[in-house]
């Protein structure tokens, strides 16, 4: 099982609205990495990503998640610019995913921890971390 923490706050839009704990799903989150990671890639390199995008995120439709514990966070900065404080909400937390589910997004996913991924990554929002989590405790496994 691997685990993906939501470090700092995770801003994504569907349809006009913002992402929620409520109706979070991997298919959102995986697009917003692909979408930031090909954006990136183009601007830096000047080369756009390889990649079959419309598979994938057909692919990520399909994903499940074995478990989640996001919740809404809001976080305030002042903006000298506008005069006033804003208020930057976003998902923090954890969800599980089955590795071999990850399998074809892994390379995508990894580089997305580096970048941070959603709205206003520029103020330190979107990281996330990948890593292994811990199983549930078997009396065979002792």
């Amino acid at each position: 099982m691997l685990k993906i923490t939501f470090v700092t706050p995770l801003r994504m839009r569907r349809q006009g609205q913002n992402v929620r704990p409520d109706n979070f799903s991997f298919a959102d989150w995986f697009g917003n990495t692909l979408r930031r990671l090909s954006l990136l890639s183009e601007f830096h390199e000047d080369q756009p990503i390889q990649a079959d995008f419309a598979g994938l995120m057909q692919a990520a439709k399909g994903v499940v998640l074995q478990y989640s514990d996001l919740r809404w966070v809001e976080q305030t900065r002042h903006s000298a610019r506008q005069g006033t404080d804003m208020k930057l909400g976003g998902l923090v937390g954890d969800i599980h995913v089955m590795p071999s589910a990850l399998e074809p997004f892994w390379p995508y996913l990894w580089l997305g921890q580096f970048t941070h991924i959603g709205r206003a990554t520029t103020m330190g929002l979107g990281r996330y971390l990948i890593e292994a989590a811990s199983l549930p405790s078997h009396p065979a496994l002792r």
